[in-house]
């Protein structure tokens, strides 16, 4: 007899709250030095990213 559903199929993809846990423990287990590092890198991508894709967010920027 074939079982209907794909339940071992959910057991294999991490479900949305494992990954949120994981990195969450990640954080936690940040110093505050790694932290600080990770923030900058974070700040620049975004910087990067803006100057690539002008929208009207970046305009509201520049002038202020």
């Amino acid at each position: 007899v074939k079982q209907i559903g794909n339940t071992h199929n959910r057991e294999m993809l991490p479900s949305c709250w494992d990954l949120t846990e994981a990195v969450i423990r990640h954080l936690l287990n940040m110093t505050d030095k790694e932290f600080f590092y990770w923030g900058e890198y974070l700040n620049e991508k975004a910087k990067q990213r803006q100057t690539q894709y002008k929208g009207p967010h970046q305009v509201f920027q520049e002038n202020v």
